[in-house]
């Protein structure tokens, strides 16, 4: 009788009010025991069980979003049962599911109703008692399975799916506190979303849901290496508890970030391809991986994708504008940041994206003052910081070194506050380069490596250890046994999945080792290898071209600081900030010997220009340039200089 649709017991696709895969919509529960986190967490446990089911589908949080913009309602209004009917009767769905919780002495009574949007009518109803609150999980598994048989799925599905306490935690503190971090991070408050996990995880040490959310909010935000490591790494041994598709994304985590085994991340985002070829996050996270093997025309087309199949995939058009600056298409990223602003107008990372693109255009006082307005706008500490980092390294770009310097300073005190010494010391690396290139301070530079190291080299755990980078800013200083230490000691304590991540580092590391040892065929060989690795575009072309130089090969090397000018890179600030000053008189000299004259100023003025409002400390330099400037354009033409690739006057002016 069930299966024929006949009588009380007949199922709802029996009797032909639901069709396979049909979309539902999960209203908000409604509170009756005074604790409305009982309702959040009835409403997100309920949501997670119905989207295992192969029988209907549930619409998304990100198309309810939609929906809801459609209605002309903000994006974070509460869906009611009233204004989830509104959404189903406008997008032509059948059916809302709605619910309460209701307190009955020690125990709990979880009912929830499947409504039809147009008429209200109850097309099925189902009512569990819970003992006590600890059984709170367990009565939610069982509604949802009540609800799931009453709908049409069989019951050997049913029975296949893991109950809802092994999918997401048996307890019910933890949900409660997992739930209310996804509500957190929907209002852009993540740092309370981060909190709320870690007590999460604490609660119940196998909450899978809860690692892989926690680890990939961290791994966005460059936080603890060896924190992420550890979170991630736990998602996916407990990655059974995870619905199918979040053990998908919980093993892609792993292998990118963990095991540096990007072949398998991309096979584990194909796979929930093959089970939902529009699944939004996904096509995203395939663009991501796609874009760090320089194969930009196809990260583009995968965040396109991405973006069209759910436009409140704010990552997704952000991703897709950067992947557009890649491809030095900047009409393209303009329009994609245009929709980003129409769509998300006061989000802070789509200015971040609108300054990128500034600085693309080589519009760096534009940047300048969308970052400026970006910093006075937001309440969220995170992108204060964040706004002030770039700043600190426009500063220096623009040949601003005190300005740089303050910089630097103020997030000393952030770290200090945060506990990030790892990036940190990354960033002072960047800044001893900078005293180096740009300042002609080696000594200064190593004074700024020994005291951030000493600072907090020894508190990190190893895995936050800027090895590599640290190795090649000694080495550029002049430190080189200091530098040979960083690296023998990262190859000796990292794991081998961390090591395949840094592999490009550690060739660039050896590659500025080999340039200060005069070993310059050994340079260049170690500067190829860290391009064979893909990622940054323009990272190893620094060292390469200055190795060539100094060989002799001066055609290689005006080729490969071309190349360094002329490639599109959308996050190109920190590399800028130190190399392109010296890129721009490299070639103004190599041009120069070989008589250029044209090419030779055109470089001299693209420095001039790019350092218009220097500080006193870089006037002198300006004032040289200037007088190369002039007498090559009052001088007469002359046959070319014999070169002196072996001492350039300088590696930087």
């Amino acid at each position: 009788m069930r299966i024929l649709g006949i009588g009380p017991v007949a199922t709802l696709m029996a009797k032909g009010v639901l069709a396979e895969r049909d979309v539902l919509i999960v209203a908000s529960f409604d509170d009756h025991t005074g604790d409305s986190t009982l309702a959040l967490a009835l409403t997100e446990a309920i949501h997670i069980d119905l989207t295992q089911s192969p029988t209907v589908t549930v619409m998304s949080p990100g198309d309810l979003t939609i929906a809801l913009q459609r209605m002309e309602r903000a994006p974070q209004t509460h869906v009611t049962a009233g204004v989830a009917r509104g959404i189903a009767v406008r997008e032509g769905i059948k059916a809302v599911l709605t619910g309460d919780i209701n307190a009955a002495g020690t125990g709990y009574v979880l009912s929830a109703q499947l409504v039809s949007a147009e008429s209200n009518e109850i097309l099925t109803a189902v009512r569990v008692t819970a003992r006590d609150s600890t059984r709170i999980v367990d009565a939610i598994d069982e509604l949802s399975a009540k609800l799931r048989e009453r709908i049409g799925e069989s019951l050997r599905t049913i029975r296949r799916s893991p109950a809802l306490s092994r999918v997401t935690t048996s307890s019910l503190p933890a949900l409660r506190r997992y739930t209310r971090a996804l509500e957190a991070a929907d209002q852009g408050d993540v740092d309370k979303a981060m909190d709320l996990l870690e007590e999460a995880v604490e609660l119940d040490t196998a909450f899978a849901m809860a690692y892989r959310k926690l680890g990939m909010m961290m791994s966005n935000r460059s936080l603890s290496r060896a924190r992420t490591i550890d979170v991630l790494t736990k998602a996916y041994e407990h990655r059974e508890r995870l619905t199918e598709r979040e053990g998908y994304l919980a093993a892609a985590a792993y292998h990118d970030n963990v095991a540096g085994d990007s072949e398998r991340a991309i096979q584990a985002y194909e796979s929930m391809l093959d089970m939902d070829p529009d699944d939004s996050w996904a096509l995203n996270n395939l663009g991501v991986r796609h874009g760090e093997r320089r194969e930009h025309a196809q990260a583009a087309q995968a965040y396109a994708r991405a973006f069209e199949v759910d436009s409140t995939n704010l990552l997704a058009i952000n991703n897709l504008a950067y992947s557009l600056m890649n491809l030095g298409d900047l009409a393209g990223a303009d329009s994609a940041i245009e929709v980003a602003y129409r769509l998300f107008p006061n989000d802070p990372t789509v200015a971040e994206r609108e300054a990128q693109l500034a600085f693309a255009r080589g519009e760096h006082d534009r940047g300048l003052n969308i970052l400026d307005s970006m910093r006075a706008a937001t309440q969220s500490p995170y992108w204060n910081v964040r706004a002030g980092v770039i700043l600190m390294f426009l500063d220096g770009l623009m040949g601003r070194p005190q300005a740089f310097d303050r910089g630097m300073g103020d997030y000393t005190a952030v770290v200090e506050r945060a506990g990030t010494g790892g990036a940190y010391l990354r960033f002072v690396g960047s800044g001893a380069q900078y005293d180096v290139y740009v300042r002609g301070l080696p000594n200064a530079a190593l004074s700024r490596l020994d005291a951030a190291v000493e600072r907090f080299f020894e508190s990190l755990e190893p895995e936050d250890r800027p090895h590599a980078d640290l190795a090649e800013a000694y080495a550029v200083a002049g430190n080189l046994d200091r530098a040979r230490e960083l690296l023998d000691e990262g190859e000796r304590v990292l794991d081998p999945g961390l090591l395949r991540q840094l592999r490009s580092s550690y060739h660039s590391a050896r590659g500025y080792i080999a340039l200060a040892e005069g070993r310059l065929s050994d340079a260049v060989t170690e500067f190829k290898l860290m391009d064979a690795e893909l990622g940054c575009t323009i990272c190893p072309l620094h060292g390469m071209g200055t190795a060539y130089r100094l060989a002799g090969e001066a055609d290689s090397a005006i080729a490969v600081f071309e190349r360094y000018v002329n490639t599109p890179r959308a996050s190109r600030l920190m590399q800028d900030v130190v190399w392109l000053p010296s890129v721009y008189v490299h070639l103004g000299e190599l041009y120069e010997e070989r008589g250029d004259r044209e090419h030779a100023v055109d470089y001299y003025s693209r420095l001039v220009e790019l350092w218009h409002d220097a500080e006193p400390e870089l006037q002198p330099v300006i004032q040289d340039l200037l007088r190369r400037i002039a007498r090559l354009v009052g001088e007469p033409p002359v046959s070319p200089s014999p070169p002196s690739p072996s001492s350039p006057s300088s590696l930087l002016p």
